[in-house]
Order: structure tokens, then sequence, then C-alpha cells
């Protein structure tokens, strides 16, 4: 029981749960769109929909009052948390659409729109908390920071490298439509969009009434599940439905829905995950979660995808395909991983400041 609660208490578990997630749902998503013929806007609806069955009925209408019963969950919706909340399920939302659209209409497919989305939604994330709440000088030495900043370099070369490899092995994929300029546009959506959504997600959840952070999360996750409700399932499904001339009816599947909506219990997995390990660790996890995620999840979205490859090469490598270099980026990746979190930012001790103050009148009173 001990080591269970280390392991679910611990931060950096919900890290690895959002790289598993996460870096499956990319080929779950793949094969939806594949049932459906082609029509990823048709799997997009499918997975707003798990999103609206699993990240708001099911958790607002089962899992919180059965908490509640229990007497674990202590808390409450709030005006603030919910507005924040919303806002940020509509940013996440918005930009899993639009990078959909990127990935249809760019030249060449994921080999540009990936990297670009998860090498600049960290440093979107990063920049935003250092604006809006920067750590003090305290908390967060300069060397600690030069060294951070190694790491997060690290990991962003570690994202790139993970993505060519798949590239290289994939023999070119390109874009399924014409090519257009406005995959550029798309793509810059859900960079802005997804590094906002890291910190307004985290400040709507802690903007919960109570003290309970699996609860507080919970909460937070209900907005995005509104938020992909609208985005993806309404305005998305009147576009499909009533503005896009595409055959609906002659594309439609249940084995493509299906899988839409299992590709989409993997996206609601690993949004919850991400709002627990930020959650977890505290004011500094707006800044050090993001770079860890969206470097971990193309890794392990190319080491799925190689998996089959290597197994059909009797587990070598194929002809052609630079295994050592996937080794160094490896390697990279971890030397990444330990200096972002061995040198990421302090938590303030507000408790030790507190302190202070109270002992004056103390002191006094004699």
């Amino acid at each position: 029981m001990n080591i269970a609660h280390a392991i679910f208490g611990f931060w950096f578990t919900y890290v690895v749960g959002v790289w598993i997630c996460w870096g499956l749902y990319g080929s779950r998503f793949g094969r939806a769109t594949g049932a459906l013929q082609g029509n990823n806007w048709m799997a997009a609806i499918g997975v707003g929909i798990s999103y609206l069955l699993v990240a708001w009925l099911l958790v607002r209408y089962v899992a919180l009052p059965i908490l509640k019963q229990k007497g674990i969950d202590d808390g409450d919706f709030t005006p603030k948390g919910n507005r924040i909340g919303r806002i940020a399920g509509l940013f996440v939302a918005s930009g899993a659409v639009t990078l959909s659209y990127a990935l249809k209409y760019c030249p060449s497919g994921h080999g540009q729109v990936m990297p670009l989305v998860f090498c600049g939604v960290p440093l979107v994330s990063i920049l935003y908390a250092l604006i809006t709440k920067p750590p003090t000088k305290e908390s967060w030495p300069v060397k600690y920071k030069a060294l951070f900043a190694i790491g997060f370099i690290l990991l962003l070369v570690f994202g790139w490298h993970m993505i060519g490899l798949k590239e290289i092995a994939a023999t070119g994929h390109h874009g399924s439509a014409a090519p257009n300029q406005a995959w550029k546009i798309a793509t810059a959506w859900t960079v802005l969009s997804w590094g906002l959504y890291v910190a307004l997600i985290h400040s709507g959840s802690v903007a919960m009434k109570g003290q309970n952070k699996l609860c507080k999360s919970l909460r937070a996750l209900t907005h995005v599940g509104e938020g992909y409700f609208l985005v993806a399932v309404v305005a998305l499904g009147i576009y499909v439905l009533f503005l896009s001339g595409a055959p609906v009816s002659e594309q439609f599947s249940v084995d493509g829905c299906v899988k839409a909506l299992i590709a989409g219990l993997f996206g609601v997995g690993g949004n919850l995950c991400i709002i627990l390990a930020i959650n977890r660790l505290g004011p500094t996890g707006p800044l050090t979660v993001p770079p860890l995620v969206f470097s971990g999840t193309p890794a392990v979205n190319t080491l799925v995808f190689l998996m089959p490859i290597f197994s059909a090469n009797n587990w070598s490598a194929p002809e052609g395909f630079p295994l050592g270099q996937l080794i160094t980026t490896i390697l990279i990746g971890a030397c990444g991983v330990v200096l972002v979190t061995r040198f990421k930012p302090n938590p303030p001790a507000p408790a030790a400041a507190a302190a202070t103050p109270a002992a004056v009148p103390a002191t006094e009173s004699h």
C-alpha cells in the first residue's frame, strides 16, 4: 500500500502516463481515420464524443459524486476555476482540430508539423509561466537556470530527432490532401493554444475548492470535456455534415467510430495525467512538466511505430535505418530528463515565511 501511495503520489509517474497515453493516441487516431476512408474530421468528432462521455459525463456525474460520498472529496467547483477551466478546454480542443488540419494539408505531413508542435508548445508554456509567475532568485539560482536550459534544449533535440526517425522509417509520409499554406496558421494556433492550455488548466484546477489534488484535477478535466464537445462535436459536426461536401454516409463505419472513441480514451487519459503531474509538482509544474511531456510523447509514438517494423525484420534494424542515431537520440533525451528534473525551480515555502510574523507578538507580550 505504501509503495502504491509513493508511486501515485510522485509527479513523474503522471508524466510517464502522458507519454504512454498521448504516445499511443496518434496511432489509434490514424487507425480510426483509415477506417473512415481518410476522413480525419469524422475521427476527430469521435474523439470529441469520447471526451464528452468520459471527461465530462462520467467524471462529473459518477466519479466525483462517488468520491464525495466516500468522504475523499472535500471540494467543489468555483466560478473562477470554471471560467479558467473552460478557456483552457476551448484552447486544447481547438488546438487538436487545427493540428488535424495542418497534418492533412501540410506537404510533408508529420515531417514538418509535429516537430514544430512538440518543440513550440513547451516554449510557449515556459515563457507564459516565466512572465506570469516568475520563480524567485532564491528558489531558482542562476546555475540551476543554465543547467535546466541545457536540459530543455536537449529535450527539444531529442523530440525533433525522434520524429525525424519515424519519418525515415515511414519512407516519406505526406499530407493526404492537396497542400495549402493555411497549414502554417493551423500549426501556429496549435502551438499557441496548447502552450497556454498547460498553464491555464493548472490555474483552473488550483482555483477549485478543496484540498484533494485528484478531485481538483478531475474538476478541471470536466471543462476539457466541455471544450471538446463544443469544438470537436458541435462546431466540427456542423462543418462535416453541412459544409464540407464530403460523402459522409459512404465514409461512415462502425469500426471507424469505435476506433475513434478508443483514441479519445487515450487522449482523456493523457489530459488527466498532465493535470495531475502539474498539480503534484506544484507552482513549478507549468515550467517543468511541458518539456518532459512534449519530448517524451513523440518518442513513445515513434517507438510504437518502429516495433512492428523491427519485428518483421527479426528485431533488427531494417536496411538504411540509422540505428546508431536512434540510440544516441535516446541517450540525449535521458540526459535532458535528468537535467530538467534535477535543476527545476524549487517550490516556494510560504509556511516558513508566515512563521516569522507570528513569532513577533509572542516576543512583545513579555
